[in-house]
């Protein structure tokens, strides 16, 4: 990016699909980079290291009252 724009150093930013993008772009060209900028419920799920949980692990449905 920098050689087609010209630039010796950007900002990236994205939300939804571009998180995904600019997540890559922070990871692959960290020297090129001023910084990054993510949603905070993007950064969460992307930055954290914690096991996700998987749809088996699921805390049981709260009993249903009629």
């Amino acid at each position: 990016m920098t050689g087609v724009l010209g630039y010796e150093k950007y900002a990236a930013g994205g939300c939804d699909v571009g998180a995904l993008v600019t997540e890559q772009l922070g990871h692959k060209y960290a020297d090129e980079l001023y910084a990054i900028h993510l949603p905070p419920a993007i950064h969460e799920q992307i930055v954290t290291l914690e096991k996700r949980t998987e749809p088996t692990e699921r805390p049981p449905a709260p009993a249903r009252r009629c």
